[in-house]
């Protein structure tokens, strides 16, 4: 098996039962109230153009396709960093993208 290089926090060591694997996972991510933090509904949803410069990324990226000039989705390896590639990926490549990705392997490239 290949080793970490690093350590990861666990807040409890050890196997548990599968009945018990659900608590383990939120309470390893701190969350405390799991109904309220999985209830959020789409007003939890913030409008991606309150972000600086956002109507400019769109622009440049539509630039892009239409030039059929290289993308590359430069992601992360955990849940939702494959999750955001994925969702990019599959838009852009919808318009017509030149597009590829890379995600970094956690034990060459690290935490």
């Amino acid at each position: 098996m290949i080793k970490s290089k690093y350590l990861w926090k666990k807040q409890i060591d050890g196997i548990v039962e599968d009945k018990d694997v659900f608590d383990l996972i939120n309470k390893n991510r701190d969350i405390d109230d799991h109904e309220a933090f999985f209830s959020m509904g789409i007003e939890s949803i913030y409008d991606p153009f309150l972000l600086n410069d956002m109507e400019k990324s769109k622009q440049r990226i539509y630039k892009a396709i239409e030039d059929n000039e290289k993308i590359l989705i430069f992601g992360d390896y955990d849940c939702d960093g494959i999750t955001s590639v994925a969702i990019i990926y599959r838009m852009i490549k919808s318009l017509g993208g030149n597009i590829s990705y890379q995600i970094p392997d956690r034990f060459d490239d690290g935490y």
